[in-house]
């Protein structure tokens, strides 16, 4: 990914994708970010990534705000269903945002059904 992320994991597909997510900073009201390589399970090359696509999850990252003001809100988790069946391959992203309004911290949840192209609305979870 471009732009040296933070604050963000790796997930691989049931295919040998990797799926690399985090948030472009450090920074305050940073977009979560995810990226794709189709070619990292291949020994032989160095892996690229396509572009890298901004997710809206419902709020931006932020630090040293919040309920943990010696921490960070941000943290972006990505993971993808290898289990056999319709949602083999659904790609799903969980991250702890800063919210527009007075609320300093939301847990939000997303979820693509095509590789990480495209992702659904997102949805706070409770």
């Amino acid at each position: 990914m471009s732009g040296r992320p933070v604050w963000g994991t790796l997930a691989v597909g049931p295919d040998g994708e990797v799926y690399v997510s985090g948030v472009i900073g450090p920074g305050n009201g940073s977009t979560p970010l995810i990226a794709k390589s189709i070619m990292a399970q291949n020994p032989g090359l160095p892996p690229t990534f396509l572009p890298q696509v901004p997710v809206n999850m419902g709020g931006t990252a932020a630090y040293s705000v919040g309920p943990n003001p010696g921490g960070l809100l941000g943290q972006v988790w990505v993971a993808v269903n290898q289990q056999p069946g319709p949602r083999r391959g659904h790609v799903y992203m969980l991250c702890s945002l800063n919210p527009p309004g007075a609320d300093p911290l939301d847990v939000m949840f997303v979820r693509s059904t095509d590789g990480g192209l495209t992702w659904s609305a997102p949805v706070r979870e409770r």
